[in-house]
Order: structure tokens, then sequence, then C-alpha cells
């Protein structure tokens, strides 16, 4: 029997968002680490070039703020509300531009 689309076969299941038990420990290892050795890192940081500094905390910087999207922009320009020439003919027209060109 083949499953309904939008139900899974377990409801009960993972929740949406839910850490996966090994990411959850490899986190908890790497902020071990991290958190044991700070001085160690710093002075290493130190020893680095100002450009190898920031390469090295760009790339880290990553992993603690969270991804942003890009997002599109698109101006849009009002224009003021001209004459309405939608009830003239084609006569009509061509005597006003005639007249306009004339001037």
């Amino acid at each position: 029997m083949a499953f309904q689309k939008g139900q899974s076969g377990n409801p009960s299941g993972k929740p949406k968002g839910a850490i996966n038990k090994t990411t959850k420990e490899i986190r908890e290892t790497i902020t071990y680490i991290v958190s044991h050795n700070i001085s160690t890192i710093q002075s290493d940081l130190d020893e680095l070039s100002p450009k190898d500094r920031v390469k090295v905390l760009v790339d880290l910087i990553q992993y603690i703020t969270p991804k942003l999207k890009a997002v599109g922009y698109q101006e849009v320009i009002e224009y003021p509300q001209g004459p309405d020439f939608s009830g003239f003919t084609t006569e009509e027209l061509k005597y006003y531009l005639d007249k306009l060109g004339d001037e």
C-alpha cells in the first residue's frame, strides 16, 4: 500500500528541523575542542599575516552566522498620468500632432 502525498509511514517521526544525532555529536565535539584550546587558537591567529587572518575569520564566520539569501530589487517608477487620448479618432490625433509640430 502506497502512502498518500504529504503523509509519512511514521507520523510521530523526526520533527522538521530536528538535528541529526551524528551532527549534534560533531557540533558538541568541535565546541569542546575550540573552548578548551581558545588561547592556542588565538595565538595561532596572531601569528598569521593580516591578510591570512582575515581569510581564516571569513572562512569561520559562516559557521556562526546564518546564511543570508540574495534578494532582488526592482525599482518601480511611477509616471504622472498624462491626458487620455483614447476617445480621439485617428484623424483628430493627426490634426493635433500637426498643430504641435507647427509650434
